[in-house]
């Protein structure tokens, strides 16, 4: 029920709006732009800080630990499960093959009708 709730609401405001966009995801948008902006600004005032001396360099990231010996010696892959029959090939029996070779020699099945 509160999905229904909730997307009846954004239907209603679809319908109203002239792009037929409900209102909500209009706002939500404009506050993801406007956060991006101004994380994009902070970012750039701290560069200008550090190249100015003001800030000190960024801290260079440490590599990562190394795996615990437990995760390095991971058990290996499960064998693959075997061929099952509906995965074979069908086999046909063949039950005249000098009938099969005269129509390959032919020129097909309908060959021999005559």
């Amino acid at each position: 029920p509160i999905f229904m709730d909730e997307l009846w609401a954004l239907l209603l405001s679809a319908q109203d709006h002239p792009a037929g966009i409900p209102q909500q995801f209009i706002d939500d948008k404009k506050n993801e732009m406007k956060r991006k902006q101004e994380e994009a600004e902070r970012l750039k005032e701290e560069l200008a800080a550090r190249k100015a001396g003001k800030l000190p360099a960024a801290p260079v990231p440490l590599a990562p630990d190394p795996p615990p010996e437990e995760e390095k010696k991971k058990a290996p892959p499960p064998p693959k499960p075997k061929a099952s029959p509906h995965h074979l090939q069908p086999t046909i029996e063949v039950q005249n093959p000098a009938l099969i070779a005269k129509a390959l020699q032919s020129g097909g099945p309908d060959s021999l009708a005559a």
